[in-house]
């Protein structure tokens, strides 16, 4: 993990006071990051906001592969590039009770592998275990096991696979919503005779109202919102507008900004849906990160850990 300047002075023994020497201009606003998202289906868990140091233990609460561990995972990641010591608090949604998950699948196509080779399924830009497919005349069925077994051999993949039709591989998202629909599923591996046909995942519906989740914030003083839903959901935009601007209220001054992450592979769809807000709207943002196979929540989290991190060092 990594640590801010002055941590490490308290460590070592050094006293260290911040003084405005800037002749009126703002001081510095300690950053605090809040992450509003949902948990796994396969977990039951409470909504009580809770603040964590590692991905690892927001996986443990809500499901490894969810997408606020996804978040978790960008903000705090294994290289210590990531928040610091700067609070990451989870405000945990929970599905719509009319949410849909997404559904898609892999299928191995093809008689005979001309040469040994290992392939690997990435979702989200996340990748599975390792499977190997022999030289040979194969049995397909027997590479859909492999390619199940691959996909739940790392938890931290955002979707699970049954071999319920071999040799197909079916997928299904770990968490309800329309978000579920961003997920981008493809193998790496040589072309030596096996092929795969990927149906993309589709038929998520219906993203949580996060509401409930605003509200428990109350008076602590969080800076930047990572927002787990897609880009067009302007239903969340607006909650999250309407509470921005309310945190400018003169009995509570605790401003905020929130970011949504951006993967389209043109501008266009973005700018449309932020000419139509600009007017009004001054605390939702777009992280852009044009034609990427990882989330928009993704995305909106590892810019919300570089601004967070550059803002309080």
């Amino acid at each position: 993990m990594g640590v801010s300047a002055t941590a490490i002075a308290r460590v070592t023994g050094v006293d260290t006071a911040f003084i405005n020497l800037r002749g009126g201009a703002a001081v510095q606003l300690p950053q605090r990051v809040a992450v509003v998202g949902q948990g796994a289906e396969s977990v039951t868990y409470t909504t009580t906001p809770q603040t964590f140091t590692s991905s690892g233990a927001v996986g443990s609460e809500y499901g490894f592969g969810a997408p606020v561990h996804l978040v978790a995972l960008m903000l705090q990641p294994a290289n210590g590039d990531g928040l610091g010591d700067i609070p990451m608090t989870i405000y945990p949604v929970q599905a719509d009770g009319s949410g849909v998950q997404s559904l898609g699948d892999i299928t191995p196509v093809g008689t005979t592998q001309t040469a040994t080779a290992e392939y690997t399924v990435l979702i989200a830009g996340i990748p599975s275990a390792k499977f190997v497919i022999e030289a040979g005349t194969v049995v397909l069925a027997d590479i859909g096991e492999a390619i199940t077994a691959a996909i739940n051999g790392n938890v931290d993949m955002p979707m699970i696979s049954a071999d319920a039709v071999p040799p197909v591989a079916d997928l299904t998202a770990k968490w309800k919503g329309a978000a579920t629909n961003d997920l981008v599923v493809s193998v790496e591996g040589p072309a030596n005779g096996i092929t795969f046909t990927i149906t993309q995942p589709t038929s998520g519906a219906v993203n949580p109202d996060i509401q409930a989740a605003l509200d428990s914030i109350t008076n602590i003083w969080e800076t930047i919102i990572v927002n787990c839903m897609e880009f067009d959901d302007t239903t969340t935009l607006d909650l999250l507008e309407t509470f921005g601007l309310g945190r400018w209220g003169t009995l509570v001054k605790k401003p905020c900004i929130a970011l949504t992450g951006y993967t389209e592979d043109t501008t266009a769809a973005g700018i449309a849906i932020g000419e139509a807000r600009k007017a009004t709207d001054q605390i939702n943002g777009y992280i852009t990160a044009l034609g990427s196979v990882t989330l928009p929540l993704q995305v909106a989290a590892r810019g919300a850990a570089r601004i967070a991190r550059q803002a309080n060092d």
